[in-house]
């Protein structure tokens, strides 16, 4: 057990009950527990990725123009207290774009480097490094046909990584997909041809596949669904009016459906696609109802509360339908990452600009929304024993005719799930699942589904 899962266990929510009651959430709200700005008048600084270590300690990954020169991008990182003092950081090294943590207990980033002076002669870096910032390993790609621009990057099941990035030919972009193994050596790459595609973001299925999402045009983004060697299943084209701004994402939701954010060059739009490509709805927001909707590019499942947050100026929650049911109020700021902490707290990175530069910027919210019961619409469900080290009980106040469970990780992955018919009482063993906090999603016929966190010890 890395040194990290064991920080973190130390420092979960250990629940003092053996079960728990589940409850309807009425409604999501939460207050501002702070505000954190960092930098200073000489350099351009953006907070860009976040990852909770422990309930005292975050990991961000920030980026800096050196010098006086805008092409000098020079990567940093911070490990910050949960009230976002600096306990330790580090320049040049690392940081700089997406970071991700590894099954390994490590991590890794991409970021690309200029030519200072020169924007279009860049190479893109993926970097894997250990809690010092020590650097484990580097690979360089460099596709020499005018500007390189980093997509994304996520860990594939087999403990490798997955890339999608894009290059200019001529007057048109390509993209690829380059799968790595564990030590960064290239195992395949898939070429993706068009006019003007370009990959932004990339996506994990449950089959060990890939949901990419691309610009395809100026007015139309796409979603193509491949296999695990990147062959095209299918692709939809999720496609506006006005131009789009190639800034979006794309996350795969626990029920294999994707979850898409884009930006118009008037509104920005949250989307989902099932997993055989229909487009299940489409919202836009505008800038009166989001804040500053054209720079809409990130969206995140909460799992635990099983609604979507997705980032403009201030953080808006919706349902699982897209509908808006609380915002924070404007920051002014460009949001890039957010992440639900252990304790059920919401924290977002980005920038703000202010005095002429652009400064770090992350703030943290606390809920608080108050759980009420509808009676005729709950069942009591008593789970136990939490934490656990094998066996989980789900016990239902009455017989119902299909029961499904699904169990999800701390990421929002779907790791098991169980469906029984005409049952009180479920056993589920999670003897062999990692030590660590999971969300429970549990679904009887004609209720609602209700989420609960567990804590899986060994």
């Amino acid at each position: 057990m890395t040194l990290i899962a064991q920080s973190l266990l130390r420092t979960l929510i250990i629940f003092a009950a053996t079960s728990v009651q589940l409850s309807v959430l009425a409604q999501i709200s939460y207050d501002t527990v702070y505000t954190k700005l960092i930098g200073n008048s000489q350099f351009h600084t953006e907070g860009l990725s976040l990852i909770e270590l422990s309930a005292d300690s975050i990991l961000w990954s920030t980026g800096y123009h050196g010098g006086l020169d805008y092409c000098d991008w020079r990567p940093k990182l911070y490990i910050t207290n949960a009230e976002s003092d600096t306990i330790w950081s580090t320049s040049d090294i690392v940081g700089g774009r997406k970071i991700i943590a590894t099954s390994d207990g490590n991590f890794v980033n991409i970021r690309q480097i200029n030519v200072p002076s020169n924007c279009t002669q860049d190479t893109l870096i993926v970097s894997k490094f250990n809690i010092m910032g020590d650097t484990l390993w580097v690979r360089k790609f460099y596709f020499g046909t005018g500007m390189n621009r980093i997509g994304d990057i996520v860990e594939t099941a087999d403990s490798g990584l997955a890339i999608i990035c894009s290059y200019e030919t001529g007057f048109s972009w390509n993209s690829r997909l380059i799968k790595l193994n564990g030590s960064g050596i290239t195992e395949w790459t898939k070429v993706y041809s068009s006019s003007l595609m370009r990959g932004l973001s990339l996506a994990n299925t449950s089959d060990d596949g890939f949901g990419i999402l691309f610009k395809d045009s100026p007015i139309s983004y796409k979603v193509i669904r491949t296999n695990s060697f990147g062959d095209s299943l299918w692709s939809t084209i999720i496609s506006d009016s006005f131009n789009v701004s190639g800034r979006a994402s794309i996350e795969t939701l626990p029920d294999d459906n994707f979850l898409i954010t884009g930006a118009t060059i008037n509104s920005g739009f949250l989307a989902r696609v099932s997993n055989v490509g229909s487009l299940q709805f489409h919202k836009f927001f505008s800038d009166s109802v989001a804040g500053n909707s054209l720079w809409l590019e990130f969206a995140k499942y909460i799992p635990s509360k099983n609604v979507y947050a997705f980032l403009t100026t201030r953080i808006n929650i919706t349902d699982t339908l897209g509908n808006l049911i609380w915002s924070s109020s404007d920051f002014d700021a460009t949001f890039m990452d957010i992440i639900e902490t252990s304790n059920g707290d919401l924290m977002a990175l980005g920038y703000r600009y202010i005095d002429g530069t652009e400064k770090i910027f992350a703030v943290r919210f606390q809920e608080t929304t108050t759980n009420i019961v509808q009676p005729g619409e709950l069942p009591v469900i008593n789970i136990y024993p939490n934490p656990t080290s094998g066996t989980l009980s789900i016990l239902f106040d009455k017989l119902y005719q299909k029961v499904e469970l699904a169990l999800f990780d701390i990421r929002g992955r779907r790791v098991m799930e169980h469906s029984t018919n005409q049952s009180r009482t479920v056993n589920l063993n999670i003897e062999h699942l990692a030590e660590g906090m999971y969300v429970l999603r549990v679904q009887a016929e004609g209720l609602q589904s209700f989420n609960t966190k567990l804590l899986k010890e060994n």
